[in-house]
């Protein structure tokens, strides 16, 4: 299998860092060493942000027909190095192979999207109170846009942030989370390939306390888009607040799944169980709280263990392999203090609850269902990123709204209901940003308006949303005399 690049990409050139330290990449498979990435010092970003400064301006100014050109053989270019794009996917991330094919294909998709996209941008001609005034608008790029991503879906995120970021004319400074670095490398030697200018593409590594903070305090970048968590989300908006940057910000979930009375069972459950154990649970809109009606309650936990009973956790390499390891030790943990502390409050473990046994790594974790759940244990409060399904109990929709509600998060939720007039119902009373009627939470199309509520973000991403996002509004004024 071909490794990524160690090296940060900075003004067209695969570069050492100024102080070489780096950061050693292990699999989550079976702990092998698979390569390591050179971490970016403050110097080093602000290498890269003067780079991505210098070109900011032509390429803002190259047309947007010639961008969608490049973008596009990008496009041709992930599509070729398809394979080598799924294998460092299932090795540095641990996804099985269906889903690490699927993801992958997500990287083609977005470039081309994008490509297109820019050509459809429309902009409004605005009547004027002066008859001898015509006023337009046009969309302009914001110019060294920062992008900050997570570990869970290493190319998939970046991605669909990038695609659109460099389409709109914005040079791009970008940072893959430290757990997934070589996938990020490899997204940034496709684009090179691509043939975008010198300095319109640059790559820094390392961990969000050093590469990531100086990328929000750093006073050229003028916006960062950053998926992650609400803590690191509250720090870059504070460090960006200071240079007045250019928010768009993914802070994760704690999605409600609400399942009434007339829910159709197995559609209902099989939705569960994906929202609940897809990529282990690392999924920023993930089933984290299941609400079901008393009446409920037994027949779809009984039905949840049958599908949860037919989960395969293995080796993600194998066909057979359904759900593969948890990404570190962290996550890991967390997960075992989430499930400790339900328990110790009342909660009941239905099934697994445990690290698996067996394995090369101590990242394999048992798919989980718990009952009894109630709205103040630390996995209804806060977001477990984990193969677990914890279900709360809830006497009828009223309560289920307010159970639903009762979080910081406002991200995705969804909701089970043969009765079209109730899905719509609580459709409008959950505080997210998406709601899915007879969907699975964790349901995702590209081009859909996404972004959450409250503390689970700021701004709309997606399709022709991204560029609107990643662009700014100017207003022309002309007199005719």
């Amino acid at each position: 299998m071909s490794v990524a690049k160690d090296k940060l990409f900075i003004d067209g050139a695969w570069i050492d860092s100024q102080e070489k330290k780096t950061i050693e990449i292990k699999s989550p498979i079976d702990g092998a060493k698979l390569g390591s990435a050179q971490i970016a010092t403050s110097e080093d970003v602000n290498k890269a942000v003067e780079a991505a400064s210098s070109a900011a301006d032509k390429w803002g100014r190259t047309h947007f027909v010639e961008r969608a050109e490049i973008m596009h053989k990008a496009a041709d270019i992930f599509e070729k190095r398809f394979e080598e794009l799924v294998n460092l996917l299932i090795m540095e991330q641990g996804k099985p192979k269906a889903d690490a094919q699927i993801e992958s294909q997500g990287c083609v998709n977005y470039f081309r999207d994008a490509a297109e996209d820019i050509k459809r941008l429309q902009t409004d001609m605005l009547p004027s109170i002066d008859p001898k005034k015509r006023v337009y608008t046009i969309r302009q790029p914001y110019g060294v846009f920062g992008v900050i991503t997570p570990w869970n879906f290493p190319f998939d995120i970046p991605c669909f942030i990038i695609a659109p970021v460099l389409a709109s004319g914005n040079t791009l400074v970008f940072k893959p989370a430290e757990q997934t670095p070589l996938c990020g490398a490899k997204i940034v030697e496709c684009l090179e390939k691509a043939g975008f200018p010198k300095g319109v593409v640059n790559l820094v590594q390392g961990p969000g306390e050093i590469t990531g903070e100086a990328m929000s305090a750093n006073g050229e970048i003028n916006a960062i888009a950053f998926t992650g968590s609400i803590e690191t989300g509250r720090r870059i908006a504070e460090r960006a607040g200071k240079t007045i940057k250019h928010l768009l910000l993914e802070l994760g979930g704690n999605g409600p799944v609400i399942v009434l009375d007339d829910a159709d069972l197995e559609l209902a459950t099989e939705a569960i169980a994906l929202s609940c154990y897809m990529n282990a649970g690392q999924v920023c809109n993930a089933g984290e709280r299941i609400l079901v009606t008393k009446q409920m309650n037994d027949r779809l936990t009984k039905s949840l263990l049958q599908k949860t009973a037919q989960i395969k956790l293995g080796d993600p390499r194998l066909p057979e392999t359904t759900m593969g390891p948890l990404i570190d030790e962290t996550v890991a943990s967390k997960i075992d203090s989430h499930i400790k502390d339900a328990v110790e409050k009342g909660a009941k473990l239905t099934v697994g609850g445990k690290r698996a046994t067996g394995f090369p790594t101590k990242l394999y974790f048992e798919p989980t269902i718990l009952n009894d759940v109630s709205p103040d244990m630390l996995i209804s409060r806060e977001e477990t990123f984990g193969p677990v399904c914890p279900l709360i109990e809830c006497e009828n929709i009223e309560e289920a709204a307010q159970i639903a509600n009762q979080t910081d998060y406002g991200l995705m939720s969804s909701v089970f209901t043969k009765d079209l007039a109730k899905g719509i119902k609580l459709a409008e009373l959950i505080k997210t940003g998406t709601v899915a009627i007879n969907t699975p939470s964790n349901y995702w199309e590209g081009r859909l308006p996404w972004g959450g509520m409250r503390k689970s973000g700021l701004g709309r991403q997606g399709g022709i949303q991204s560029i609107i996002s990643m662009t700014q509004l100017k207003t022309i004024i002309l007199d005719l005399g």
